[in-house]
This record gives structure tokens, C-alpha cells and sequence, in this order.
């Protein structure tokens, strides 16, 4: 689903993380489907959003500004 966003997964184990720009970043737990988003502040990071399961990533990522990018071309 990430590649849909040009972004890519980074794991070691059942745990992954993405770099998801302006400062967030994502970290997934593979086998449980939690998910979480951080971002930088001036006291460390922020929690931003979390949830369970790729859908609810998905509608995150739609509703924060990423754009998935299709590989077929019209």
C-alpha cells in the first residue's frame, strides 16, 4: 500500500517505519496492524494519529495531503 504513495517500508522484524515527509513518520506493527504517526517538535515528537489496520492508514494518508500515484498510464 506504501508503494502506492511512493513511499517506502523500512522493518526489521514485525516492526516497520516510513518516512512519510514533512516531518512524520510512521511506525507500524506488522503483525499486529497498529499503527502510529509522529511528528518533530520543538520538545521532540508528537503523536499525531493512530489506529489499527490499513484501511484506517489509508483514509490517513488521503486525508493528510499524500497522493497515491498510479503506475499505469492512460
Amino acid at each position: 500500500m506504501l508503494g502506492e504513495y511512493g513511499i517506502g517500508l523500512h522493518h526489521f522484524g514485525v516492526r516497520g517505519n516510513a518516512q512519510l515527509g514533512r516531518g512524520l513518520v510512521a511506525f507500524i506493527n506488522l503483525d499486529t496492524g497498529h499503527w502510529s504517526v509522529k511528528g518533530d517538535s520543538s520538545g521532540g515528537s508528537t503523536l499525531t494519529a493512530s489506529d489499527f489496520g490499513a484501511g484506517s492508514f489509508r483514509t490517513y494518508l488521503r486525508d493528510n495531503g499524500l497522493r497515491s500515484y498510479s503506475l499505469a498510464r492512460g
